[in-house]
C-alpha cells in the first residue's frame, strides 16, 4: 500500500533521520517521502544528511523536497561574498566541518567553493514548492497576499506569518517547516480536519528546549504524526 510522508527540518541530525526512516516509518518502496527543506546547518552531520537522501533516491526510493532558507543561504554564499556572514550565524561552520572544512575565523568565499559540485547540483535542483493534488508543500510558507502567491519565492523559503487563503490555495492544506513548534502544537493541527496549515517542524536541532528536539513526519493519508527524539548523543 502506498504511503505519503512529509519530513519536517532535519539540520544535520543524520542520526535521527536514519531512526526515524528506518525503525518508526519504516520506509518501503512503494512509499513517498517529501521533505520541506533545511537539511543542512546547526546539527552534526549536513553531509552525512545529504549522502543519506542521496542514496536513497539513487537506491529507488521515492524522495522529493522542497529547498529551506538554509540551502539558499549556501547557494547565496556561493554567488556573492557578501552573505557569507548571515549564513555563518545560522550555522554555517557545522556544515562545513562536515565536509572537512575548516571556516577559520572569518568565513571566505574560497572556502565555501570547496564543497563538491555534486551537492551544490542537486540542492540548485530543488524547487520552491511541491503540488499535490490535496496539499501544497513548501519551506517556510506563501505569501497570500499577492494575487498569485506561488511567485514569492522569498516568502516560500523566510515566511513566519502566514495568512491562509483557501480559495488560492485551491483549497488544499499547506505543510510547511522553518519555523520550530511543539509537539502538541503540531497534532493540535494535525487532528483539526479543517486546519489549513500544517507546521511539521518539531526542533529536532534544539534538544536544550523541553518542548522540542524532535524530527516528525506526518502521513498525509492517514493525518497521522509519527515523530523520532534526537538521538544524536
Amino acid at each position: 500500500m502506498l504511503r505519503r510522508f512529509v519530513i519536517g527540518d532535519i539540520h544535520g541530525c543524520l542520526k535521527t533521520l536514519r531512526k526515524l526512516v528506518e525503525e518508526r516509518i519504516t520506509l518501503n518502496k512503494k512509499d513517498i517521502i517529501y521533505f520541506v527543506g533545511d537539511f543542512i546547518d546547526r546539527g552534526p552531520d549536513s553531509k552525512g544528511v545529504l549522502d543519506y537522501i542521496f542514496r536513497l533516491m539513487s537506491d529507488g526510493y521515492r524522495i522529493y523536497s522542497v529547498r529551506g532558507n538554509h540551502e539558499e543561504m549556501l547557494l547565496e554564499s556561493l554567488s556573492d561574498p557578501k552573505f557569507l556572514v548571515n549564513w555563518m550565524y545560522n550555522g554555517a561552520e557545522m556544515t562545513l566541518l562536515s565536509f572537512g572544512l575548516d571556516p577559520g575565523i572569518f568565513l571566505t568565499s574560497e572556502t565555501v567553493h570547496q564543497i563538491p559540485d555534486k551537492y551544490i547540483q542537486q540542492i540548485e535542483k530543488l524547487p520552491y514548492f511541491i503540488e499535490l493534488e490535496d496539499y501544497l508543500i513548501v519551506h517556510a510558507g506563501f505569501n497570500f497576499h499577492m494575487p498569485d502567491p506561488f511567485l514569492d519565492h522569498h516568502a516560500m523559503i523566510w515566511s513566519r506569518d502566514m495568512m491562509y487563503d483557501p480559495e488560492k490555495a485551491d483549497h488544499r492544506t499547506v505543510i510547511h517547516g522553518h519555523t520550530p513548534v511543539s509537539l502538541d502544537e503540531i497534532r493540535q493541527t494535525v487532528e483539526d480536519p479543517g486546519a489549513g496549515l500544517i507546521n511539521i517542524d518539531a526542533g529536532c536541532v534544539y534538544t536544550e528546549y523541553p518542548d522540542l528536539g524532535n524530527l516528525a513526519a506526518f502521513d498525509l493519508d492517514n493525518r497521522e504524526l509519527v515523530a523520532q527524539k534526537n538521538v544524536e548523543g
